[in-house]
Parts: C-alpha cells; sequence; structure tokens
C-alpha cells in the first residue's frame, strides 16, 4: 500500500445470526449436486430461512423480503479455498471508491461488517492488530515486512482466516495484523484491513471505477467483458508489475517495470521524476507501512502502456521503497482494471 461514493445497504444484514462460514444466495440458483470451484465440486449442506425485511443482494441484484435465504455452509474438514453462491462462480457488489481506492465490507465467520479496500501493491492480506484480537483471531507467530516507507515493520502472522463477501466464501487465507490507526487519517474514513496477493491469485477481480461495482470470479468460469489494454503481469515477490515506457521533460524516455499499486493514491512514481526539469519542492513520500521517505513531486510528460499514452500527469520521485516505480489509484481509477492474476494479465479498459 502506498498512500500519498455513495454506501450501498449493507449487503451482509439479518436479523438472523449465520452458520459460521456461509453465505446467502437466491433460492433460485442450481448447484448441480455442489458449488463450483477452481479445484471442482464440493458437496454442501443447505437450508432455507426466512429473508428479513431488508434487502439484501445477490449478483448486484436486490432481493426483497419475500424471497427466501438459503444459507450454504461448506463442512468444515473441506479441502477447497472457496465457494460462490452461484453457479456461474462469479459475484459483483457495489463498493465504495475514496481518494482512488476501492472499499468494501467483508465478514470474518459470522462476525462483522468490517471495511476492507483492494490492494494490490500488498503481498498478503492485513487487519489491524486492534481488530483481529476483537475478532479471536489466533495468531501464530511474529514477521518483519517491507511496506512502502523506510524500515520493516512487525506483524503478527495469522495463518488460517475465513472470510465473507457478497456472494462468496473464502477460507484459509493468511493474514497480517499490525496496526493500521496512522495509515487511517491518509484516506479519511475507516480502515479495518485490506485484502492483497493471497487474495488475488486466486480469483479475476474486476474493478468499475465508473460504475462503484466490483466484480470477483472462480479463473475457470471467467469470461472477459472488459474490452481494453490487456498487458502481460509478472508477479515478483507476490507483487504485480507491468512495463511501461515513462518520459520526463528534458530526459529521454525509458522503459520501466512498475509495480501495480490499487492500495496507492499516486498517479505514477518513477525516480527520474526529481531530475526532471518540471520537478517541485520536496515531500515526504511511501504514506503506509513504514517509515516516510524523502521524494520530490513533479510532471511526467507522457506514460505508455501498451498502446495506451497517458500525458500530463503527476508523478513522485523517491529512491528506494516499494513504490519508486509504480502506477497507483490515482491513475488506475481512470480506467475499468481486470487484475488476473491466474492469466498474469492486467486489462485497462476505458470507461463505458
Amino acid at each position: 500500500m502506498r498512500v500519498c461514493g455513495t454506501v450501498a445497504e449493507d449487503p451482509f444484514d439479518s436479523r438472523q445470526s449465520a452458520p459460521p462460514v456461509s453465505t446467502w444466495t437466491d433460492p433460485g440458483a442450481r448447484f448441480r449436486g455442489g458449488l463450483p470451484t477452481t479445484h471442482g465440486h464440493q458437496a454442501v449442506t443447505h437450508a432455507t430461512q426466512p429473508c428479513a425485511p431488508k434487502a439484501y443482494w445477490s449478483k448486484g441484484l436486490m432481493y426483497c423480503d419475500r424471497v427466501e435465504r438459503h444459507w450454504i455452509s461448506l463442512p468444515e474438514n473441506a479441502d477447497h479455498l472457496h465457494a460462490f453462491a452461484n453457479a456461474d462462480g462469479t459475484t459483483s457488489f457495489p463498493v465504495e471508491v475514496t481518494k482512488t481506492a476501492v472499499f468494501f465490507q467483508i465478514r470474518l465467520d459470522s462476525a462483522g461488517p468490517l471495511w476492507f479496500l483492494l490492494d494490490s501493491g500488498a503481498g498478503t492480506n492485513y487487519i489491524d492488530r486492534g481488530v483481529a484480537t476483537a475478532e479471536g483471531l489466533t495468531f501464530a507467530g511474529k514477521a518483519q515486512v517491507r511496506g512502502a516507507g523506510s524500515g520493516k515493520v512487525d506483524v503478527d502472522v495469522i495463518p488460517d482466516v475465513s472470510f465473507q463477501l457478497p456472494g462468496l466464501v473464502v477460507r484459509r487465507q493468511r493474514f497480517h495484523a499490525t496496526d493500521l490507526g496512522p495509515v487511517q487519517p491518509a484516506w479519511g474514513r475507516r480502515l479495518d484491513g485490506f485484502l492483497g496477493y493471497h487474495f488475488l491469485e486466486h480469483f479475476v477481480v474486476d474493478i468499475d471505477y465508473a460504475r462503484r461495482l466490483m466484480a470477483v470470479s472462480d479463473p475457470a468460469s471467467y469470461r472477459e467483458t472488459a474490452r481494453g489494454e490487456r498487458l502481460p503481469l509478472e508477479i515478483r515477490e507476490r507483487l504485480p508489475y507491468v512495463v511501461g515506457t515513462v518520459k520526463i521533460p528534458g530526459l529521454a524516455a525509458q522503459d520501466s517495470p512498475f509495480l501495480v499499486d490499487s492500495g496507492s493514491q499516486d498517479e505514477v512514481d518513477h525516480p527520474l521524476i526529481g531530475s526532471g526539469s518540471d520537478s517541485s519542492k520536496g515531500i515526504l513520500a511511501g504514506q503506509g507501512l513504514g517509515m516516510p521517505i524523502p521524494g520530490r513531486l513533479g510532471r511526467v510528460e507522457s506514460l505508455r502502456l501498451g498502446s495506451i499514452e497517458l500525458r500530463g500527469l503527476v508523478g513522485v520521485s523517491t529512491e528506494t521503497g516499494l513504490g519508486s516505480h509504480l502506477i497507483g489509484g490515482g491513475l488506475l481509477s481512470r480506467f475499468r482494471v481486470v487484475f488476473n492474476y491466474p492469466a498474469r494479465t492486467l486489462t485497462l479498459a476505458r470507461p463505458d
């Protein structure tokens, strides 16, 4: 994570307590004896409950109080890592876009909801340490990680976490717990955690910033609908990179790998920006996990990603840190963005 809509009704609202590791679905869905997952079909148990008077969301559609609510629960000994409520292996739900980042709600088991953001610049999932303690998560050791800033950050490791998104159950995810209090003021809102590599590696995630929607799909059943520039995506140490060509005023164009960081508010970062003829006064950069590092603001004459050329961007120059070569949410939010880690592609599509 580098830190430099309208709220939909709570999709989890219900008067009835849900069983652990469960999700809701349209009663008309057909599962053909099991739930489709990346690893095949897993038999499920199911039952019905009266729907709460408030509406709820399924596949981006709203269902009202006359619809019965089905719950679907994976057995505790299930080997499968996720289950969709719908047989087509996809779910879509409203999100909030705050300062170019995508915020949404999740549930840990039957608790929550909690506010998370999608952070492709995070090598795993993160949760605020205080929230993790309050939710009763079990810490299983400590580690040190690098963030956007300098130095290393102490984290508590939580190796096995189950959570729910609307229409999707995800199991056995790795989380790191740390204090996210210092990060929240930069977003101006509550932040309980963020989903990173260990979530993104299992799914195709389609972010429609303009419509405030996010779709999550099983790679085996995904059908791309975003028509745009499909870029090769390289994963290095659990972080995604694309190659682009940056042109700084007064300097020759240069091809560089760029970290794709949806948790950053920046447009583009590159060390050459500080050497350009339009660089300005120094700033503190690397606002995220870790200590801030010195940087400079400057103008980017152009940035080319495949056939897409963007001009007049504002960039940040730092010599160190994970974000020294970066494209962030300030750029990504201009597009509909599809992260397809399994296929190693990133699609940038102009809004409809």
